[in-house]
């Protein structure tokens, strides 16, 4: 933790592994989420200093989300892999998702807790209902690959860009 009135280090977080890929607030910030290039996902509690491991992938992950009420943690992963968590315990709270044919290389949750937009390298950008554990909608609208899908606060609009150099709208209510 660096203070920033002064610009001294007061703490920092140890972490196992290589270098991290992606990094999450759970929304209290009371924790803090991270993805490493060799597949471990972990949530450190900032007012204690523990550090959670958690059975993540066995390739680089590349993001990783908080829901909203703070209750679930997703990662995505080189594996072309989703996996949901329950922060409580560190279990699978959901199996992996599955149906992305390239790396999974960014993940948001709605507002409503309750869906899940990943962003991938195969150039698609899903939709996912946690309660069914499938995927609702695919949308194949980039012409090359998908690095970054987002929820709109309210919920009600994703936004995703590529490496063909768009930003793509898509209305969900």
């Amino acid at each position: 933790m660096i203070n920033v009135q002064t610009a001294q280090k007061e703490s920092s977080i140890q972490l196992e592994g290589k270098f991290v890929y992606s990094l999450a607030y759970i929304s209290d910030g009371s924790k803090l989420a991270a993805g490493t290039i060799n597949g471990l996902v972990s949530i450190c509690d900032l007012e204690t200093g523990n550090v959670q491991f958690l059975d993540g992938h066995a390739t680089p992950v590349r993001s990783v989300s908080f829901s909203p009420d703070g209750r679930l943690l997703a990662s995505a992963s080189d594996d072309k892999q989703i996996k949901v968590f329950d922060v409580r315990d560190g279990r699978l709270a959901i199996p992996s998702l599955n149906g992305h044919k390239g790396w999974v290389v960014s993940v948001d949750f709605a507002s409503d807790n309750r869906h899940l937009v990943t962003a991938s390298t195969d150039c698609s950008v899903r939709i996912w209902d946690l309660a069914s554990k499938e995927e609702k909608h695919c949308f194949n609208t980039h012409e090359d690959q998908v690095w970054c899908a987002r929820y709109s606060p309210q919920g009600n609009n994703i936004i995703s860009v590529g490496d063909d150099r768009s930003i793509m709208i898509y209305q969900c209510a």
